[in-house]
């Protein structure tokens, strides 16, 4: 079930995989450690060549 975490959570600039599209226009994305979901306003796109598969 989706919570509220705190903005310590992650860091400015942190790099994830969009993993797919959930409801009321919210994206899951998964960082190193775990998946959160995130508002598109929060997203940024980056070129394929910064982009590395964990």
């Amino acid at each position: 079930m989706p919570m509220l975490r705190p903005p310590t959570v992650l860091t400015l600039g942190a790099e994830g995989l969009v993993m797919e599209r959930r409801s009321h226009n919210t994206w899951a994305i998964r960082f190193e450690e775990q998946f959160y979901l995130l508002a598109p306003s929060y997203l940024e796109v980056i070129e394929p060549s910064r982009w590395t598969a964990p």
